[in-house]
């Protein structure tokens, strides 16, 4: 599935005339998140996907909450173009998104023809993995300074990966140790500090990106640039996290930027932080950190009884 996506986003980088790469981005994370559901429902073939499925993938989160009709029609854009490719690439035998649009299904009638989506347990990084990752390391290639800046940040920060793609230089303030970010909520300003330990990571992999910035067709490139000196798109960063996991010897099945990142939210909170503290330092919405508190009370609750059980 790596390589299906790697393959499309080259493919729709390539085309004329150009996506935005604010539309790149945003196909690029609604196809990976299709391609997680598809394993969800342990689909193996893209034909086999039925009309109730898709509608459920565009109208519903997996939790059953309906989206909005604005980001419906993004997710059907998204699937829409990626199903044609695929079919003209003969990635698939038949293409879904045909029958999908004549069988078309209202959002109330989703409970009555398919299942729930299976969720899917979240995976949090363990504390010993962590301490690998905040460690000092051996001397790195370009590609593993690069992925160990990304964590560094998102260690600092909890930043959205999406965030960190966008991410310009201008945006760093290392004088004062904060970034400056717009929100994606109502377009707030929100300043973020950052973690003094993260200044080594990144002013060595800023070295590093000039280099690669003198290779780039872009007037005003983003921080982190893939190895052909383009804008990082959520597959490619994917895979830079996974393979610097590998090298650190601490990957396991579920270990990813956003599972990191999860990890975060829910240490601070064992931590002792509030949930107006966090959302202060990361904008986050309440509603969404409550989730995370939660998990936090639940993994201190077993480490209680782990404790009384010794």
């Amino acid at each position: 599935m790596n390589i299906l996506v790697a393959n499309y986003e080259q493919w729709l980088a390539q085309q004329t005339p150009a996506y935005s790469n604010r539309t790149c981005l945003n196909y690029s994370f609604i196809v990976s998140a299709f391609l997680r559901y598809l394993d969800a429902w342990q689909i193996q073939e893209l034909s086999h996907m039925t009309p109730e499925q898709l509608t459920r993938f565009t109208h519903q989160d997996r939790h059953g909450t309906p989206y909005a009709p604005a980001y419906i029609q993004k997710r059907v854009a998204a699937l829409n173009l990626f199903f044609n490719w695929a079919y003209t690439h003969r990635v698939c035998s038949e293409n879904p998104i045909v029958a999908y649009k004549r069988g078309r299904l209202k959002p109330k009638q989703l409970n009555e023809v398919a299942p729930a989506t299976p969720m899917i347990p979240k995976v949090f990084f363990t504390e010993h993995d962590l301490e690998v990752l905040i460690k000092a390391s051996r001397e790195l290639t370009p590609q593993e300074q690069q992925a160990d800046c990304v964590i560094q940040l998102v260690l600092s920060t909890a930043l959205r990966p999406i965030s960190l793609m966008k991410l310009q230089p201008d945006q760093i303030d290392l004088e004062h140790n904060q970034i400056s970010l717009e929100t994606e909520h109502h377009g707030t300003h929100l300043i973020t500090p950052v973690d003094r330990n993260w200044q080594k990571s990144y002013l060595a992999w800023l070295e590093l990106r000039k280099q690669r910035i003198m290779r780039s067709p872009y007037l005003n490139p983003p921080l982190f640039l893939s190895k052909y000196a383009k804008p990082l798109v959520g597959q490619t960063l994917h895979l830079l996290i996974v393979q610097y996991l590998k090298s650190r010897g601490i990957y396991k099945k579920g270990y990813h930027l956003e599972s990191l990142r999860q990890t975060v939210l829910v240490r601070l909170f064992k931590q002792g932080c509030t949930i107006e503290q966090i959302q202060a330092l990361t904008g986050i919405q309440l509603q969404p950190l409550e989730k995370y508190r939660q998990y936090a009370d639940a993994q201190k609750m077993d480490e209680s009884l782990l404790n009384e059980a010794e």
